[in-house]
């Protein structure tokens, strides 16, 4: 199936149609020409209405952590944004309080990532971006921590990095080693890329 069709029957889908907290609304990016691939988790409830992915607090950090503007960050041909779950996937709800988002469900990445992924043919680099990506995609459950930090012990091409959501403000306040030390590269690397891609296409 070309990529075309393939993206207009993913955003179509309705195989959670009843187990959502609202009507089915897939959102991803994806342009055959981008060269950056990011694995999310699953959109939040104010992405759910705005359409847009990383429209938010997060998506503010995200774009900050790799050095990119509104503009590059949203050009399909160079940022391929693709979640674990389509969907929002609901709350959390303990003892009448908000407690974060429910996990992705795991329909869409088994039934859309198979046929999605390998079209996707000019990828240089795959950012894993939570624990839910890191999980799958490294085939393994290891600890967010550990993985963000086993840069040297992995492909070059796949980086690793946190959930860039206001909830892990703790986390980025214990490890401030992250913003020093993987964030430059990642950096580099993303820069590098637009750059040379730019000079290419004329994007």
């Amino acid at each position: 199936m070309e990529l075309d069709k393939l993206l207009i029957n993913i955003r179509q889908c309705e195989i959670c149609k009843g187990k959502l907290p609202y009507p089915p609304n897939p959102l991803l990016q994806v342009g055959y020409n981008a060269k950056i691939l990011i694995l999310g988790q699953a959109p939040g409830e104010k992405t759910h209405f705005k359409n847009t992915l990383f429209d938010d607090m997060s998506g503010e950090r995200l774009r900050s952590w790799l050095g990119v503007d509104n503009e590059d960050f949203y050009n399909e041909n160079i940022f391929n944004i693709i979640p674990i779950g389509f969907c929002y996937p609901g709350v959390v709800i303990i003892d009448g309080k908000r407690k974060g988002d429910k996990p992705p469900r795991p329909e869409c990445r088994a039934t859309w990532h198979p046929v999605l992924l390998p079209k996707l043919n000019n990828i240089e680099l795959v950012i894993l971006l939570g624990k839910y990506a890191i999980d799958y995609y490294l085939a393994k459950k290891a600890a967010v921590t550990t993985e963000v930090f086993n840069q040297e012990n992995r492909d070059k091409n796949i980086f690793v990095i946190p959930h860039p959501s206001p909830r892990n403000n703790i986390w980025l306040s214990k490890h401030t080693e992250f913003e020093t030390t993987i964030l430059p590269i990642l950096k580099q690397k993303v820069a590098a890329i637009i750059q040379h891609q730019k000079l290419e296409t004329h994007l």
